[in-house]
């Protein structure tokens, strides 16, 4: 369900009819008050921030527990008061999610064991930055285009000593936590769905992340040709086919605890990894690399739909890990390679890759919503 008809309802259910329009930067409200004849209208700048799972459970539960008169007002706000005072979590915590999926990626990617380790160690040194950035109360939009500057030339040095590493397979693994590919294919499913201020909004500010980080990669990658000389790409040592299963257990550990789910939640982010993984190969068999991840978005969604449907809570407790595995967002970042390397041709192919992958992702959901949508029909 979306944000505005959440509010709907829940104002609803509090006697205050109102109105509502959400984008990812500001919400706007109208609604009458108890005893007023002209209607309220109220607007609230939202800052965008990282993906939050076990407060979206939370906020989920919450909204049901109003709407259905088992929480009156008072409680409510202490509730959503008590929310708002969650504490900053350490800094290993940040820093061992990052190296998981960093890792996770490489193994995913086709790499071996040296870009497993060099994705790992860059990783780290990402989630440190935006530790950083997130204690000092912003989101820093300089951790990007730093982060990939710091860690394209850290990995082409390490490309000095390890003859065996492919720098640019290692360099787009470390980078994918700060890929903005699920916030592209949320961009493109709204706008398939006619939101589009909302989609407009997040295509944008994907495209900006997308620029930043090229940025980062192309200064990064220059600055280490003239100080170090061009990096060789070596061919990949091969890791035995069971290593990809350990990547996919090692990746939903990472995503549970990136996205800070709760613990009773981390089996169903591992079962959307698996949902995930399990439809991607299916369906790259039956329809190719591109088109068959419509069967694991299919199968993500329904999963994600029937647990919110018997549990009450959030479908995205599963459907933003399980999306994670699909999003196109390596393709962003090997088209960028590309056109640092005068490729243009092979560049935009992949740009034209990426935007079917995401348009195939945004199908499968909608096709989920259609066949099993998250709420009963007398939820809704």
């Amino acid at each position: 369900m979306r944000l505005e008809q959440r509010l709907e309802h829940v104002s609803n259910a509090l006697g205050v009819p109102g109105q509502f329009f959400a984008t990812p930067t500001a919400i706007m409200a109208q609604y009458r008050l108890p005893g007023k004849r002209r209607p309220y209208a109220d607007m609230v700048r939202a800052r965008p921030g990282g993906v939050d799972l076990g407060r979206l459970a939370d906020l989920e539960r919450l909204g049901r527990r109003v709407c259905d008169r088992r929480l009156d007002l008072g409680d409510a706000v202490d509730v959503l008061r008590a929310l708002e005072q969650q504490t900053q979590p350490a800094l290993w915590r940040n820093l061992l999610p990052a190296v998981l999926i960093s890792a996770a990626a490489a193994r995913f990617l086709g790499g071996g064991l040296a870009e497993i380790v060099v994705a790992a160690l860059a990783g780290a040194f990402i989630a440190a930055l935006e530790d950083r950035a997130a204690r000092r109360g912003s989101r820093d939009r300089l951790v990007p285009p730093v982060a990939a500057a710091v860690s394209a030339f850290g990995v082409a040095a390490c490309a000095g000593f390890l003859p065996t590493l492919n720098p640019t397979l290692a360099l787009v693994a470390s980078l994918i936590v700060l890929v903005p590919g699920l916030e592209f294919t949320l961009a493109v499913k709204e706008i398939s769905t006619e939101n589009l201020v909302s989609g407009s909004a997040r295509l944008t500010s994907a495209i900006g992340d997308f620029l930043l980080l090229a940025f980062g990669v192309a200064l990064g990658t220059r600055v280490a040709t003239v100080a170090l000389g061009p990096a060789t790409a070596a061919a990949v040592v091969q890791l035995p086919e069971w290593t990809l299963w350990a990547a996919l257990a090692v990746a939903a550990i990472g995503f549970a605890m990136r996205f800070r789910a709760h613990r009773s939640d981390i089996g169903w982010v591992a079962l959307a990894c698996f949902v995930s993984w399990v439809g991607a190969q299916a369906g790259g068999r039956v329809l190719g690399p591109d088109l068959g991840v419509l069967i694991a978005a299919l199968g993500v969604g329904l999963a994600a739909n029937a647990r919110a449907r018997w549990s009450g809570t959030s479908s995205m407790v599963m459907m933003i890990p399980g999306l994670i595995l699909l999003v196109p967002g390596s393709f962003g970042l090997r088209a960028i390679d590309l056109m640092l390397h005068d490729d243009v041709v092979s560049a935009l192919g992949t740009v034209f890759s990426m935007l079917i992958v995401a348009t195939t992702l945004s199908t499968g959901l909608l096709l989920a919503n259609l066949l099993l949508p998250s709420e009963r029909s007398s939820e809704r």
